[in-house]
Protein backbone atom coordinates (compact mmCIF):
# COMPACT_ATOMS: atom_id res chain seq x y z
CA UNK A 1 0.00 0.00 0.00
CA UNK A 2 1.04 3.56 -0.71
CA UNK A 3 3.86 3.02 -3.11
CA UNK A 4 2.16 4.41 -5.96
CA UNK A 5 -0.43 1.95 -6.77
CA UNK A 6 -3.39 3.93 -8.06
CA UNK A 7 -0.70 5.77 -10.15
CA UNK A 8 0.45 2.77 -11.58
CA UNK A 9 -3.47 1.48 -11.95
CA UNK A 10 -4.32 4.61 -14.22
CA UNK A 11 -1.14 4.38 -16.13
CA UNK A 12 -1.89 0.70 -17.55
CA UNK A 13 -5.72 1.83 -17.66
CA UNK A 14 -4.33 4.63 -19.96
CA UNK A 15 -2.35 2.05 -22.12
CA UNK A 16 -5.07 -0.05 -22.61
CA UNK A 17 -6.91 2.71 -23.37
CA UNK A 18 -4.56 4.45 -25.85
CA UNK A 19 -4.19 0.48 -27.39
CA UNK A 20 -7.78 0.42 -27.93
CA UNK A 21 -8.41 -2.71 -26.00
CA UNK A 22 -11.72 -3.23 -24.87
CA UNK A 23 -12.24 -2.94 -21.57
CA UNK A 24 -14.36 -5.03 -19.27
CA UNK A 25 -15.25 -4.86 -15.53
CA UNK A 26 -16.17 -7.46 -13.00
CA UNK A 27 -17.49 -5.34 -10.49
CA UNK A 28 -19.61 -2.95 -12.79
CA UNK A 29 -21.54 -5.10 -13.45
CA UNK A 30 -22.73 -6.00 -9.60
CA UNK A 31 -25.88 -5.17 -8.34
CA UNK A 32 -23.55 -3.38 -5.77
CA UNK A 33 -21.91 -0.94 -7.96
CA UNK A 34 -25.68 1.24 -8.78
CA UNK A 35 -25.23 1.94 -5.31
CA UNK A 36 -21.48 2.01 -4.80
CA UNK A 37 -20.52 4.51 -7.81
CA UNK A 38 -21.93 7.71 -5.71
CA UNK A 39 -20.38 6.90 -2.69
CA UNK A 40 -17.59 9.66 -1.05
CA UNK A 41 -14.82 7.40 -1.09
CA UNK A 42 -10.77 7.57 -0.94
CA UNK A 43 -10.86 8.92 -4.40
CA UNK A 44 -13.01 9.12 -7.53
CA UNK A 45 -14.06 6.13 -9.68
CA UNK A 46 -12.74 3.73 -6.93
CA UNK A 47 -16.29 1.77 -6.66
CA UNK A 48 -15.28 0.47 -10.19
CA UNK A 49 -12.07 -0.78 -9.80
CA UNK A 50 -12.00 -4.52 -10.17
CA UNK A 51 -9.65 -4.46 -6.53
CA UNK A 52 -9.40 -8.65 -4.99
CA UNK A 53 -7.78 -9.67 -2.19
CA UNK A 54 -6.08 -13.11 -2.75
CA UNK A 55 -5.37 -15.48 -0.23
CA UNK A 56 -4.69 -19.20 0.40
CA UNK A 57 -7.43 -19.80 1.10
CA UNK A 58 -9.50 -17.64 -0.88
CA UNK A 59 -10.52 -14.57 -2.94
CA UNK A 60 -12.78 -11.36 -2.14
CA UNK A 61 -13.56 -8.67 -5.16
CA UNK A 62 -13.82 -5.69 -2.92
CA UNK A 63 -14.66 -2.00 -2.76
CA UNK A 64 -12.38 -0.96 0.48
CA UNK A 65 -13.53 -0.89 3.05
CA UNK A 66 -17.46 -1.11 2.54
CA UNK A 67 -17.77 -4.19 0.65
CA UNK A 68 -16.21 -7.56 0.32
CA UNK A 69 -17.67 -10.38 -1.48
CA UNK A 70 -16.14 -13.87 -2.30
CA UNK A 71 -15.07 -15.04 -6.06
CA UNK A 72 -16.25 -18.51 -6.38
CA UNK A 73 -14.63 -19.45 -9.85
CA UNK A 74 -11.42 -17.40 -10.07
CA UNK A 75 -11.09 -18.34 -14.17
CA UNK A 76 -14.70 -16.78 -14.81
CA UNK A 77 -13.78 -13.77 -13.54
CA UNK A 78 -10.97 -13.63 -15.10
CA UNK A 79 -12.71 -13.77 -18.23
CA UNK A 80 -14.95 -10.40 -17.32
CA UNK A 81 -12.68 -8.50 -15.95
CA UNK A 82 -9.26 -6.83 -18.16
CA UNK A 83 -7.22 -5.08 -15.08
CA UNK A 84 -7.00 -5.92 -11.53
CA UNK A 85 -5.74 -4.34 -8.18
CA UNK A 86 -4.26 -6.07 -5.31
CA UNK A 87 -2.59 -5.65 -2.19
CA UNK A 88 -2.21 -9.21 -1.88
CA UNK A 89 1.40 -10.63 -1.00
CA UNK A 90 2.53 -13.41 -2.41
CA UNK A 91 2.68 -17.34 -0.52
CA UNK A 92 3.16 -20.62 -2.43
CA UNK A 93 -0.21 -21.52 -1.60
CA UNK A 94 -1.18 -18.31 -3.40
CA UNK A 95 0.78 -18.52 -6.48
CA UNK A 96 -2.03 -20.59 -8.64
CA UNK A 97 -4.65 -18.07 -7.81
CA UNK A 98 -1.62 -15.26 -9.35
CA UNK A 99 -1.10 -17.50 -12.25
CA UNK A 100 -4.82 -17.25 -13.20
CA UNK A 101 -4.06 -13.39 -14.37
CA UNK A 102 -1.86 -13.89 -17.40
CA UNK A 103 0.19 -10.80 -16.44
CA UNK A 104 1.35 -9.45 -12.96
CA UNK A 105 2.41 -6.00 -12.61
CA UNK A 106 4.63 -5.24 -9.38
CA UNK A 107 5.34 -1.69 -8.03
CA UNK A 108 7.98 -1.10 -5.02
CA UNK A 109 8.76 2.09 -3.11
CA UNK A 110 11.20 3.13 -0.54
CA UNK A 111 9.25 2.16 2.72
CA UNK A 112 10.86 5.02 4.53
CA UNK A 113 8.41 7.08 1.53
CA UNK A 114 5.52 4.51 2.02
CA UNK A 115 5.08 5.07 5.48
CA UNK A 116 5.11 9.03 5.57
CA UNK A 117 2.55 8.78 2.90
CA UNK A 118 0.33 5.87 4.85
CA UNK A 119 1.00 8.39 7.64
CA UNK A 120 -0.68 11.57 5.96
CA UNK A 121 -3.29 9.13 4.56
CA UNK A 122 -4.12 7.62 7.76
CA UNK A 123 -4.76 11.25 9.28
CA UNK A 124 -7.25 12.33 6.34
CA UNK A 125 -10.94 12.76 6.65
CA UNK A 126 -12.07 9.46 4.82
CA UNK A 127 -9.32 7.83 6.82
CA UNK A 128 -11.40 8.91 9.95
CA UNK A 129 -14.83 8.72 8.90
CA UNK A 130 -14.22 4.87 8.38
CA UNK A 131 -11.68 4.24 11.25
CA UNK A 132 -12.34 6.79 13.83
CA UNK A 133 -8.74 6.24 15.01
CA UNK A 134 -5.67 8.85 14.83
CA UNK A 135 -2.91 6.94 12.68
CA UNK A 136 0.12 6.20 15.10
CA UNK A 137 3.31 7.93 14.43
CA UNK A 138 5.40 6.86 11.85
CA UNK A 139 7.32 3.89 12.06
CA UNK A 140 8.85 0.66 10.27
CA UNK A 141 6.62 -2.43 9.58
CA UNK A 142 8.37 -5.80 8.86
CA UNK A 143 5.36 -5.98 6.23
CA UNK A 144 7.14 -4.30 4.09
CA UNK A 145 9.71 -6.19 3.72
CA UNK A 146 8.11 -9.70 3.73
CA UNK A 147 5.63 -8.40 0.64
CA UNK A 148 8.35 -7.38 -1.70
CA UNK A 149 10.47 -10.92 -0.50
CA UNK A 150 7.27 -12.52 -0.90
CA UNK A 151 7.00 -11.48 -4.98
CA UNK A 152 11.22 -11.93 -5.33
CA UNK A 153 10.99 -15.50 -4.67
CA UNK A 154 8.31 -16.21 -6.60
CA UNK A 155 9.76 -14.33 -9.68
CA UNK A 156 10.71 -17.68 -11.03
CA UNK A 157 7.09 -19.26 -11.16
CA UNK A 158 5.44 -15.86 -11.23
CA UNK A 159 7.42 -14.03 -13.68
CA UNK A 160 5.80 -10.56 -12.64
CA UNK A 161 6.67 -7.41 -14.16
CA UNK A 162 8.54 -5.31 -11.46
CA UNK A 163 8.82 -1.56 -11.19
CA UNK A 164 10.48 0.48 -8.71
CA UNK A 165 8.19 3.84 -8.25
CA UNK A 166 11.53 5.81 -7.81
CA UNK A 167 12.82 4.86 -11.45
CA UNK A 168 9.01 5.69 -12.60
CA UNK A 169 9.30 9.25 -11.70
CA UNK A 170 12.60 9.36 -13.06
CA UNK A 171 12.86 7.52 -16.27
CA UNK A 172 9.60 7.14 -17.49
CA UNK A 173 10.63 6.52 -21.25
CA UNK A 174 12.60 3.98 -20.06
CA UNK A 175 10.19 2.25 -17.78
CA UNK A 176 7.14 2.36 -20.30
CA UNK A 177 9.38 0.81 -23.06
CA UNK A 178 9.54 -1.84 -20.07
CA UNK A 179 6.11 -1.73 -19.54
CA UNK A 180 4.74 -1.84 -22.80
CA UNK A 181 6.89 -4.47 -24.13
CA UNK A 182 5.32 -6.74 -20.99
CA UNK A 183 2.04 -5.86 -21.97
CA UNK A 184 2.47 -6.51 -25.50
CA UNK A 185 1.31 -3.02 -26.69
CA UNK A 186 2.29 -0.74 -29.38
CA UNK A 187 2.06 2.87 -28.67
CA UNK A 188 3.29 5.07 -30.70
CA UNK A 189 4.86 8.60 -29.93
CA UNK A 190 1.37 10.36 -29.94
CA UNK A 191 -0.38 8.19 -27.60
CA UNK A 192 2.40 7.54 -25.42
CA UNK A 193 2.71 11.34 -24.96
CA UNK A 194 -1.15 11.48 -24.37
CA UNK A 195 -0.42 8.30 -21.84
CA UNK A 196 1.84 10.66 -19.84
CA UNK A 197 -0.24 13.74 -20.13
CA UNK A 198 -3.07 12.07 -18.22
CA UNK A 199 -1.15 9.94 -15.70
CA UNK A 200 0.97 13.24 -14.89
CA UNK A 201 1.03 14.51 -10.75
CA UNK A 202 -0.89 17.81 -11.99
CA UNK A 203 -3.27 15.74 -14.32
CA UNK A 204 -4.45 13.67 -11.56
CA UNK A 205 -4.14 15.78 -8.21
CA UNK A 206 -6.59 18.12 -8.30
CA UNK A 207 -9.15 15.13 -8.48
CA UNK A 208 -7.86 12.97 -6.08
CA UNK A 209 -6.68 15.12 -3.15
CA UNK A 210 -7.19 12.68 -0.31
CA UNK A 211 -5.01 9.72 -2.19
CA UNK A 212 -2.28 12.24 -3.72
CA UNK A 213 -0.32 14.41 -2.07
CA UNK A 214 2.98 15.16 -3.59
CA UNK A 215 4.05 12.33 -5.86
CA UNK A 216 7.61 12.56 -4.96
CA UNK A 217 10.58 10.31 -4.48
CA UNK A 218 12.87 10.20 -1.17
CA UNK A 219 10.44 13.02 0.66
CA UNK A 220 11.67 10.93 3.85
CA UNK A 221 14.78 12.76 3.99
CA UNK A 222 12.57 16.09 4.71
CA UNK A 223 10.17 14.42 7.29
CA UNK A 224 12.00 11.79 8.82
CA UNK A 225 14.19 13.16 12.11
CA UNK A 226 17.35 10.76 12.67
CA UNK A 227 15.99 8.67 15.20
CA UNK A 228 13.13 8.00 12.73
CA UNK A 229 15.34 6.98 9.80
CA UNK A 230 17.46 4.88 11.96
CA UNK A 231 14.76 2.83 12.84
CA UNK A 232 13.71 1.95 9.25
CA UNK A 233 17.46 1.16 8.72
CA UNK A 234 16.91 -1.34 11.32
CA UNK A 235 14.03 -2.75 10.17
CA UNK A 236 14.57 -2.77 6.22
CA UNK A 237 18.32 -2.76 6.15
CA UNK A 238 18.68 -6.34 4.36
CA UNK A 239 16.07 -5.47 1.91
CA UNK A 240 16.92 -1.79 1.16
CA UNK A 241 20.29 -3.34 0.41
CA UNK A 242 19.43 -5.76 -1.56
CA UNK A 243 17.59 -3.53 -3.58
CA UNK A 244 20.14 -0.59 -4.04
CA UNK A 245 18.45 2.23 -2.30
CA UNK A 246 19.69 5.06 -0.49
CA UNK A 247 21.34 3.92 2.87
CA UNK A 248 22.06 7.87 3.68
CA UNK A 249 20.61 11.19 3.12
CA UNK A 250 23.43 11.77 0.64
CA UNK A 251 22.90 8.98 -1.78
CA UNK A 252 19.07 10.27 -1.57
CA UNK A 253 20.28 13.53 -2.55
CA UNK A 254 22.34 12.11 -5.18
CA UNK A 255 19.03 10.65 -6.64
CA UNK A 256 20.50 6.94 -6.30
CA UNK A 257 17.96 4.72 -7.72
CA UNK A 258 16.82 0.91 -6.46
CA UNK A 259 17.74 -2.41 -9.01
CA UNK A 260 16.69 -5.68 -9.13
CA UNK A 261 18.24 -8.17 -7.24
CA UNK A 262 19.58 -11.38 -8.88
CA UNK A 263 18.16 -14.81 -7.77
CA UNK A 264 21.49 -15.36 -6.05
CA UNK A 265 21.69 -12.29 -4.59
CA UNK A 266 17.76 -12.65 -2.61
CA UNK A 267 18.94 -16.10 -1.21
CA UNK A 268 21.98 -14.56 0.19
CA UNK A 269 20.50 -12.20 1.86
CA UNK A 270 17.51 -14.12 3.01
CA UNK A 271 18.46 -17.40 3.59
CA UNK A 272 15.48 -18.87 5.24
CA UNK A 273 13.28 -18.43 2.39
CA UNK A 274 10.65 -20.84 4.25
CA UNK A 275 10.23 -18.16 6.92
CA UNK A 276 9.13 -15.19 4.83
CA UNK A 277 6.78 -17.63 2.86
CA UNK A 278 5.07 -18.45 5.64
CA UNK A 279 5.26 -15.11 7.08
CA UNK A 280 3.42 -13.78 3.62
CA UNK A 281 0.78 -16.03 4.34
CA UNK A 282 -0.67 -13.98 7.31
CA UNK A 283 -0.39 -10.54 6.05
CA UNK A 284 -3.15 -8.80 5.51
CA UNK A 285 -4.17 -8.66 1.16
Amino acid sequence: MKSGNFWLWTIIEECLKQAGVRRRSYIRNQPIYQLAKDWNLAFEGQAGIDFVSIKPDRVQCQIVPVFYWPVEDLDRYVKKTTHVWTHSPMHTESLPKFQAFPKVVYIIRDPRDVAVSYHRFANNKFHKWFFATKAPSIVAHQEWGIHILSFLIAQSSLKPHIIFYERLLTEWDQEMDRLLAYLELDLGSRKRKAVRAATSFTAMQPKNKLHLAKGLAYGWVRELDAKQRAAFTDVHDTVLKLLGYPMTDAEAEAGKMPRMPTDAEVTAAVPNLWTIDRLAGTIFG
